[in-house]
């Protein structure tokens, strides 16, 4: 299953997050647009916000995850949609969202199914429906699962996110590229506009290196207890 995951999001994966002491940090939009240009190494990006709240259609409530996302989210966390289409750039300041999977299922009923075209409300706007992902396996790297999620356009999260705080980013680098040779250049991009906030970078290949540590801890332990259970077992 872990395999399965990292490859559907790519070992070439980066994840940024602006943190700060009283919690998440912010990230300057074009600073983060810009990072392709300024840091070749890095082919694409897609800043993002996290939130959540109350979803209504066809008298169907439930509470949601939302991620303010621009246009690139999509293809940069390599998301498939079943039905419609993501956001795109022209659709910043129109009431438009894309539901995952699960989470059109969980708003949909035997007569009224969600789909493309439908309205959904979000606290006093009302959405309609532009896409729906098709069903995705859990992303280790990303905050939230997918298939649960509203995405929005960042200037329409920011109507209906209580708090929010373009504190998270994904991206993707070139084939070739090292993510500790990346990191620096990041830090070094970003984290003059960052003024109270600190950058904290992961990337695929440190979580497979962390998870692969854990396995052979794992297999050591095993070994350990099997080799205790054979003394044990020669005993009298």
């Amino acid at each position: 299953e872990t395999i399965r995951q990292f490859r559907q999001m790519g070992t070439d994966t980066l994840v940024l997050r602006a943190d700060s002491n009283q919690g998440l940090g912010n990230f300057r939009l074009g600073d983060i647009e810009s990072v392709p240009e300024a840091v070749p190494l890095v082919r694409e990006i897609a800043p993002f916000m996290i939130g959540g709240g109350t979803i209504v259609s066809e008298g169907r409530s439930r509470n949601a995850g939302f991620l303010g996302v621009t246009a690139d989210f999509a293809a940069v966390a390599r998301l498939p949609l079943a039905e419609g289409r993501f956001l795109s750039p022209f659709d910043r300041f129109e009431l438009l969202a894309v539901v995952g999977s699960d989470l059109a299922r969980q708003l949909s009923t035997p007569f009224a199914p969600l789909r493309v075209g439908s309205e959904i409300r979000v606290s006093r706007y009302v959405f309609t429906v532009a896409g729906i992902l098709e069903p995705a396996l859990m992303n280790p790297m990303l905050p939230v699962d997918v298939n649960g999620t509203l995405f929005l356009s960042i200037p329409n999260a920011r109507r209906v996110i209580s708090m929010p705080s373009l504190s998270m980013a994904v991206a993707r680098m070139q084939p070739d590229a090292d993510p500790e040779v990346v990191t620096p250049m990041l830090q070094q991009h970003l984290g003059p506009g960052m003024r109270d906030s600190r950058l904290n970078i992961m990337s695929a290949r440190q979580l497979i290196a962390g998870m692969n540590s854990q396995v052979q801890l794992v297999a050591m332990l095993l070994g350990a207890v099997g080799s205790i259970a054979l003394v044990l077992g020669g005993v009298g």
